[in-house]
Protein backbone atom coordinates (compact mmCIF):
# COMPACT_ATOMS: atom_id res chain seq x y z
CA UNK A 1 0.00 0.00 0.00
CA UNK A 2 2.61 2.13 0.58
CA UNK A 3 4.42 1.73 -2.57
CA UNK A 4 1.11 2.66 -4.39
CA UNK A 5 1.61 5.55 -2.32
CA UNK A 6 4.48 6.55 -3.16
CA UNK A 7 3.94 5.86 -6.72
CA UNK A 8 1.03 8.31 -6.60
CA UNK A 9 3.15 10.78 -5.16
CA UNK A 10 5.91 10.60 -7.62
CA UNK A 11 3.64 10.76 -10.68
CA UNK A 12 1.47 13.76 -8.68
CA UNK A 13 4.72 15.39 -8.31
CA UNK A 14 5.86 15.20 -12.14
CA UNK A 15 2.46 16.27 -13.13
CA UNK A 16 3.59 19.39 -11.11
CA UNK A 17 6.99 19.76 -11.86
CA UNK A 18 7.44 18.93 -15.46
CA UNK A 19 5.97 21.23 -18.52
CA UNK A 20 5.93 18.49 -21.55
CA UNK A 21 7.80 19.72 -24.62
CA UNK A 22 4.34 19.83 -27.29
CA UNK A 23 3.01 22.20 -24.61
CA UNK A 24 6.03 25.15 -25.60
CA UNK A 25 4.99 24.36 -29.29
CA UNK A 26 2.92 26.33 -31.45
CA UNK A 27 -0.44 24.30 -32.88
CA UNK A 28 -0.23 26.56 -35.58
CA UNK A 29 2.82 24.81 -37.49
CA UNK A 30 2.65 22.19 -39.60
CA UNK A 31 3.89 19.34 -37.72
CA UNK A 32 7.40 17.77 -39.08
CA UNK A 33 7.79 13.71 -39.08
CA UNK A 34 9.57 13.68 -35.31
CA UNK A 35 6.29 16.11 -34.09
CA UNK A 36 3.81 13.19 -35.44
CA UNK A 37 5.59 10.74 -33.52
CA UNK A 38 5.33 13.09 -30.48
CA UNK A 39 1.82 13.88 -30.83
CA UNK A 40 1.18 10.19 -31.11
CA UNK A 41 3.27 9.57 -28.37
CA UNK A 42 1.30 11.76 -26.29
CA UNK A 43 -2.13 10.41 -27.52
CA UNK A 44 -0.93 6.72 -26.81
CA UNK A 45 0.73 8.00 -22.92
CA UNK A 46 -2.85 9.60 -22.25
CA UNK A 47 -4.58 6.61 -23.32
CA UNK A 48 -3.14 4.26 -21.23
CA UNK A 49 -0.86 2.36 -23.61
CA UNK A 50 2.53 3.98 -22.34
CA UNK A 51 4.34 0.76 -24.21
CA UNK A 52 3.15 2.06 -27.79
CA UNK A 53 4.02 5.67 -26.61
CA UNK A 54 7.69 4.11 -25.99
CA UNK A 55 7.89 3.25 -29.09
CA UNK A 56 6.59 6.72 -31.01
CA UNK A 57 8.71 8.90 -28.63
CA UNK A 58 11.62 6.67 -29.12
CA UNK A 59 11.10 7.48 -32.66
CA UNK A 60 11.12 11.31 -32.18
CA UNK A 61 13.96 11.37 -30.63
CA UNK A 62 16.00 9.58 -33.16
CA UNK A 63 14.43 11.47 -35.72
CA UNK A 64 15.21 14.88 -33.33
CA UNK A 65 17.84 14.02 -30.92
CA UNK A 66 18.70 17.80 -29.99
CA UNK A 67 14.77 18.90 -29.18
CA UNK A 68 14.45 20.14 -26.14
CA UNK A 69 11.76 17.85 -24.35
CA UNK A 70 11.27 14.75 -26.29
CA UNK A 71 14.29 12.95 -23.97
CA UNK A 72 12.03 14.01 -21.26
CA UNK A 73 8.81 12.55 -22.54
CA UNK A 74 10.39 9.38 -23.48
CA UNK A 75 11.78 8.60 -20.06
CA UNK A 76 8.01 9.70 -18.44
CA UNK A 77 6.76 7.34 -20.97
CA UNK A 78 9.30 4.16 -20.32
CA UNK A 79 8.67 5.20 -15.98
CA UNK A 80 5.02 4.72 -16.87
CA UNK A 81 5.57 1.29 -18.26
CA UNK A 82 6.94 0.07 -14.95
CA UNK A 83 10.74 0.05 -16.25
CA UNK A 84 11.33 3.36 -13.90
CA UNK A 85 14.67 1.96 -13.52
CA UNK A 86 15.49 2.16 -17.11
CA UNK A 87 14.14 5.63 -17.73
CA UNK A 88 17.38 7.50 -16.36
CA UNK A 89 19.30 7.54 -19.48
CA UNK A 90 16.41 9.25 -20.95
CA UNK A 91 16.57 11.74 -18.50
CA UNK A 92 19.81 12.30 -18.35
CA UNK A 93 19.86 13.31 -22.33
CA UNK A 94 17.29 15.40 -21.30
CA UNK A 95 19.92 17.38 -18.68
CA UNK A 96 22.77 17.03 -21.33
CA UNK A 97 20.75 19.52 -23.74
CA UNK A 98 19.01 21.62 -20.76
CA UNK A 99 20.78 22.01 -17.49
CA UNK A 100 18.19 23.90 -16.01
CA UNK A 101 15.25 21.37 -16.93
CA UNK A 102 13.87 21.11 -13.15
CA UNK A 103 11.85 18.01 -13.89
CA UNK A 104 14.38 15.63 -15.56
CA UNK A 105 16.90 16.76 -12.40
CA UNK A 106 14.48 16.19 -10.25
CA UNK A 107 13.14 12.97 -11.86
CA UNK A 108 16.76 11.26 -12.56
CA UNK A 109 17.80 12.59 -9.06
CA UNK A 110 14.67 10.78 -7.11
CA UNK A 111 15.77 7.37 -9.40
CA UNK A 112 19.45 7.58 -8.28
CA UNK A 113 18.07 7.59 -5.16
CA UNK A 114 15.72 4.69 -5.15
CA UNK A 115 18.77 2.55 -6.92
CA UNK A 116 21.30 3.25 -4.33
CA UNK A 117 23.48 6.25 -5.85
CA UNK A 118 22.58 8.56 -3.09
CA UNK A 119 25.77 10.91 -3.45
CA UNK A 120 24.86 11.46 -7.42
CA UNK A 121 21.26 12.00 -6.50
CA UNK A 122 21.78 14.33 -4.14
CA UNK A 123 23.47 16.69 -6.46
CA UNK A 124 21.03 16.58 -8.90
CA UNK A 125 18.34 17.05 -6.30
CA UNK A 126 20.23 19.92 -5.16
CA UNK A 127 19.98 21.48 -8.26
CA UNK A 128 16.47 20.81 -8.93
CA UNK A 129 15.75 22.75 -5.65
CA UNK A 130 18.09 26.04 -6.54
CA UNK A 131 15.97 26.60 -9.26
CA UNK A 132 12.79 26.04 -7.22
CA UNK A 133 13.16 25.54 -3.76
CA UNK A 134 9.08 25.36 -3.59
CA UNK A 135 9.44 21.31 -4.81
CA UNK A 136 8.95 19.56 -2.14
CA UNK A 137 8.95 16.26 -3.26
CA UNK A 138 12.57 17.05 -4.52
CA UNK A 139 13.16 18.22 -0.66
CA UNK A 140 11.91 14.59 0.32
CA UNK A 141 13.86 12.54 -2.15
CA UNK A 142 16.95 14.90 -0.74
CA UNK A 143 16.10 13.48 2.73
CA UNK A 144 16.10 10.07 1.63
CA UNK A 145 19.30 10.26 0.33
CA UNK A 146 21.08 11.98 3.04
CA UNK A 147 18.94 9.31 5.32
CA UNK A 148 20.63 6.45 3.69
CA UNK A 149 24.32 7.50 4.17
CA UNK A 150 24.15 8.88 7.90
CA UNK A 151 22.99 12.54 7.50
CA UNK A 152 19.93 12.53 9.90
CA UNK A 153 19.93 16.03 11.30
CA UNK A 154 19.66 17.30 7.11
CA UNK A 155 17.51 14.19 6.80
CA UNK A 156 15.08 15.04 9.67
CA UNK A 157 15.40 19.12 8.90
CA UNK A 158 14.14 18.04 5.03
CA UNK A 159 11.54 15.74 5.71
CA UNK A 160 10.44 18.59 8.63
CA UNK A 161 10.59 21.21 5.71
CA UNK A 162 8.33 19.18 3.38
CA UNK A 163 5.24 18.24 5.92
CA UNK A 164 5.22 22.26 6.60
CA UNK A 165 5.26 23.17 3.25
CA UNK A 166 3.90 20.70 0.66
CA UNK A 167 1.30 21.20 -0.90
CA UNK A 168 -0.60 18.32 -1.05
CA UNK A 169 -1.11 15.55 1.27
CA UNK A 170 0.70 12.71 -0.61
CA UNK A 171 4.07 14.11 -0.03
CA UNK A 172 3.01 14.98 3.18
CA UNK A 173 2.16 11.78 4.38
CA UNK A 174 5.32 9.82 2.80
CA UNK A 175 7.43 13.22 5.14
CA UNK A 176 5.71 11.78 8.39
CA UNK A 177 6.50 8.18 7.63
CA UNK A 178 9.96 8.67 6.77
CA UNK A 179 10.34 11.06 10.19
CA UNK A 180 8.20 8.47 12.34
CA UNK A 181 11.23 5.88 11.83
CA UNK A 182 13.96 8.35 11.96
CA UNK A 183 12.54 9.98 14.95
CA UNK A 184 12.41 5.58 16.37
CA UNK A 185 15.88 4.95 15.33
CA UNK A 186 17.37 8.15 16.76
CA UNK A 187 15.77 7.62 19.84
CA UNK A 188 12.95 9.85 20.07
CA UNK A 189 9.85 8.28 20.96
CA UNK A 190 7.67 10.75 21.56
CA UNK A 191 8.45 12.71 18.50
CA UNK A 192 7.77 9.40 16.55
CA UNK A 193 4.65 8.76 18.07
CA UNK A 194 3.74 12.32 17.06
CA UNK A 195 4.58 11.60 13.70
CA UNK A 196 3.15 8.40 13.06
CA UNK A 197 -0.43 9.70 14.63
CA UNK A 198 -0.12 12.74 11.82
CA UNK A 199 0.52 10.09 8.98
CA UNK A 200 -2.18 8.09 10.11
CA UNK A 201 -4.65 11.29 10.42
CA UNK A 202 -3.51 11.65 7.01
CA UNK A 203 -4.49 8.68 5.53
CA UNK A 204 -7.84 8.87 7.13
CA UNK A 205 -8.52 11.50 5.37
CA UNK A 206 -7.68 10.67 2.20
CA UNK A 207 -9.47 7.58 2.74
CA UNK A 208 -13.05 9.71 3.72
CA UNK A 209 -12.38 12.12 0.76
CA UNK A 210 -12.58 8.93 -1.92
CA UNK A 211 -15.62 7.55 0.01
CA UNK A 212 -19.19 8.19 -2.04
CA UNK A 213 -21.54 10.80 -0.07
CA UNK A 214 -23.78 9.36 2.30
CA UNK A 215 -27.60 9.19 0.79
CA UNK A 216 -30.08 10.68 3.56
CA UNK A 217 -33.34 9.27 3.41
CA UNK A 218 -36.34 11.63 1.99
CA UNK A 219 -37.83 11.34 5.37
CA UNK A 220 -34.68 13.13 7.04
CA UNK A 221 -33.70 15.30 4.90
CA UNK A 222 -35.96 17.81 6.23
CA UNK A 223 -34.23 17.31 9.60
CA UNK A 224 -31.23 18.33 8.29
CA UNK A 225 -29.93 22.02 9.25
CA UNK A 226 -29.74 24.58 6.20
CA UNK A 227 -26.05 25.07 4.72
CA UNK A 228 -24.76 28.20 5.12
CA UNK A 229 -25.16 30.94 2.86
CA UNK A 230 -22.59 31.20 0.60
CA UNK A 231 -20.17 34.38 1.36
CA UNK A 232 -20.72 37.68 -1.33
Amino acid sequence: MLKKQLLSCIILSFAIAGTSAAQHRSASIEPTAWQTHEERGTSELNAGRPELAVIEYTAATELAPNQPGLHEELGDAIWSSSRMMDAASSYAAEIALSPDCTSSLFKLGSLEVIRSNPQVGMELLKRALAIDPSLMVARYYLGKGEESIGLVKAALEDFQAVTVKATNDSERLMAWYQLGFLYRRNGQASESARAFEEFRQIQKRKAAAMLPDPVVPQDRKRELPHPPPSPM
